[in-house]
């Protein structure tokens, strides 16, 4: 391989590698190979960037197949399209194939040559089923509006051709012809669409089945006809028209008679006239719903029957006011449903469980609702009252907070249910917000405040007397150990400054616990223990007043040689130590 470029055969080497080697380096350092490799470099490299200059302008032919023929038709058929967009899309696909055809199957890039057969046969293939794909779909679109018509030509037919038998039939007859020479543009329009749809299919030389281009003109011949005939009908009807005339005027007023009785019972007893009752306004929505279904049918055929014999309009204004207004109130009643129906769901939650803020985020998403309403429908009497509901529970809300209070005790519950007159169960197992909302508390909220209220003064009261009691069942008397000579004569008790300075502060409290309106539930208690630190101070007192007069006694008679002395002095000392010991014991027993 001396002398050129090539990779010489691999070697393997002694740890099991290979390998390989060429001159290649030795080579390029010839200025002449340089030179010449250069050249074929750059040549190679103006000929890949050729190549994908060619390449890149079929590039917009991509979306032939990238999607989906059929469903991508079906929409754009949905859309109902007019016949140009159709034709504009078909004129499209026959562009392509017409310059599809004039290009050649192969294009020399430098010294590449591109054969482009494959490509332009596919890009052929793929427009040729779209144009095929959306034409096939028109035509069955088409041939669905036009059975449509048809039928409709024949329904409309049986009716004009129909013999007159009392004043029903004689309308329907009426309303037909009314029908058809409203229609008569439109229906133009549509058969002239439709033939002009197969003569663009026929252009593009899209295949359809031959009968439905020949349905497209035997429409056009079905539906003048059918105009004559109607045309034909209403001229010999002029005598009877008149003599029902006079039969549907009687019967406007007397639908008239009936909508004035209809709004004075509406405004009266309606959903409108049910003050905070929304719950009985929702029971009348739906009564009064079907009522107005059945007077807006029979107004509507009366003000069609007004039309066709050319009877001067009636007034409804009133009517349809009371109409404009209960729908209205739908709306509003439809929120009020949707709320009661959340409150519901609230009610199920145990009352430990109360999370405050889910009420406050549910009730303000309600509001807000309430507030995207036109300004008209927030303004009538529903509107208000449903506006007002949302506030006071809204309102509520803090004072269900507050009656979370540790202060409250089942006495203060049991305030609550007698002023509002709504027992339940309190078993936190039970409890739930349901019982809550049926306090309706909004009514109450001045007193369930001062409930609340005295139930925080008398909490106070109660950790003072739990205070109280407290410091007392921890309170200890120092003692000292009490020797005469070497003779250990039992304890005393030591300094009481700090116990007495409890004890006076103590009863201080109890005393202003006492004069307090909120003392009630816990006078027994306070009075108790008014007693028994009175007891303490008098027992301690005697006491120290003991042990002071023992402790000097004893000083007195202290050695046995004024015991063998003074006979009488020393038996009156052991009289006093006796009693001494006696009395301490009494009073620690009574302490």
């Amino acid at each position: 391989m001396n002398e050129t470029c090539i990779i010489c055969i691999p070697v393997k080497l002694a740890d099991g590698q290979e390998f390989t080697h060429s001159f290649f380096e030795e080579v390029i350092k010839v200025h002449d190979v340089n030179d010449v490799y250069g050249k074929v470099s750059d040549a190679a490299q103006k000929a890949v960037l050729l190549v994908n200059r060619h390449l890149q302008k079929w590039k917009r032919y991509k979306s032939l197949w990238s999607y989906d023929k059929v469903s991508t038709c079906e929409k754009f058929i949905t859309k109902n399209s007019t016949l140009s967009l159709y034709e504009e899309k078909f004129m499209f696909y026959n562009d392509i194939i017409e310059n599809i055809k004039a290009c050649s199957g192969y294009i020399d890039a430098g010294s590449i040559r591109l054969n482009l057969r494959p490509l332009l046969f596919t890009i052929n293939f793929h427009s040729v089923e779209w144009k095929n794909t959306l034409g096939t779909l028109l035509d069955a679109w088409t041939k669905a509006r036009m059975d449509e018509m048809k039928d409709k030509i024949d329904h409309l037919t049986v009716l004009v051709r129909q013999n007159i038998k009392g004043l029903e039939r004689f309308k329907a007859i009426m309303q037909a012809i009314s029908t058809i020479q409203r229609s008569n543009i439109s229906a133009e329009l549509d058969y002239l669409c439709y033939q002009q749809t197969y003569t663009i299919l026929s252009m593009y030389g899209i295949y359809f089945p031959p009968e439905n281009e020949a349905m497209s003109y035997q429409l056009e011949k079905d539906w003048k006809a059918l105009l004559l005939s109607a045309l034909y009908r209403e001229q010999t009807l002029e005598s009877t028209k008149d003599r029902f005339a006079g039969l549907t005027f009687s019967e406007i007023n007397e639908f008239c008679d009936m909508l004035v009785i209809f709004l004075e019972k509406y405004e009266r007893e309606g959903p409108g006239a049910v003050g905070e009752d929304l719950d009985l306004g929702i029971k009348l929505m739906d009564e009064y719903k079907v009522q107005f279904q059945e007077l807006e049918e029979r107004r509507i055929e009366l003000v069609n029957a007004e039309m066709l014999f050319d009877i001067p309009l009636a007034d409804y204004s009133d009517y349809l006011k009371a109409k404009s207004d209960f729908e209205s109130m739908e709306v509003l009643y439809k929120l009020y449903k949707s709320l009661k129906y959340a409150r519901e769901v609230w009610g199920k939650t145990l009352w430990a469980n109360l999370n405050p803020q889910a009420l406050v985020d549910g009730i303000d998403g309600f509001m807000k609702d309430y507030r995207k309403l036109p300004k008209n429908v927030r303004t009538i009497p529903v509107g208000l009252t449903l506006e007002l509901k949302m506030k006071q529970f809204k309102n509520v809300v803090p004072l269900m907070v507050a009656l979370k209070n540790e202060a409250l005790r089942e006495r203060h519950w049991r305030q609550l249910m007698v002023k509002t007159g709504i027992e339940f169960d309190m078993s936190p197992e039970r409890f739930t917000l349901d019982n809550m909302f049926s306090m309706e508390l909004h009514r109450y909220q001045d007193m369930a405040e001062e409930i609340i209220n005295n139930a925080i003064k008398e909490l106070s009261i109660e950790k003072g007397v739990k205070e109280i009691a407290e410091v007392w069942g921890a309170i200890s008397f120092i003692l000292f150990k009490h020797m005469k000579g070497i003779e250990d004569r039992g304890f005393i008790v030591g300094p009481t400054d700090e116990i007495m300075q409890v004890l006076d502060d103590n009863s201080m409290n109890l005393q202003s616990m006492a004069g307090s309106q909120f003392v009630g539930p816990f006078l027994p208690q306070v009075q108790k223990w008014e007693k028994s630190l009175a007891n303490i101070g008098e027992v301690i007192d005697e006491w120290l007043s003991v042990q002071r007069k023992w402790l000097y006694l004893e000083g007195i008679f202290v050695g046995g040689d004024i015991r063998a002395q003074l006979p009488d002095e020393a038996k009156k000392f052991d009289d006093i130590d006796k009693a001494f010991r006696r009395i301490m014991l009494e009073t620690a027993k009574k302490a």
